[in-house]
């Protein structure tokens, strides 16, 4: 069971991946390319683009060891 501190830390998690374009359902789109710094999403790679990593974000946030691909959280618990 996590403790508070890890609740915050995964409540931020959720919260920015619900601002993220990328977020699909559940899931983060892995047909999407977004750059992380405009939030502009295509359909191809490009250089500065990010792919999406196709996780279902519900996991994905409360896993200690996990990071967001677009660099938007992760690292927490180092």
């Amino acid at each position: 069971m996590a403790n508070q501190d890890e609740e915050v830390i995964f409540s931020l998690r959720e919260q920015i991946c619900n601002a993220c374009p990328l977020k699909n359902g559940n899931n983060c789109n892995a047909m999407k390319w977004l750059n992380p710094e405009t939030l502009e999403v295509i359909d191809s790679p490009k250089e500065g683009f990010i792919r999406g990593c196709g996780c279902r974000l519900s996991a994905k946030q409360r896993s200690k060891l996990s990071l967001c691909p677009a660099g938007f959280w992760g690292g927490e618990f180092k």
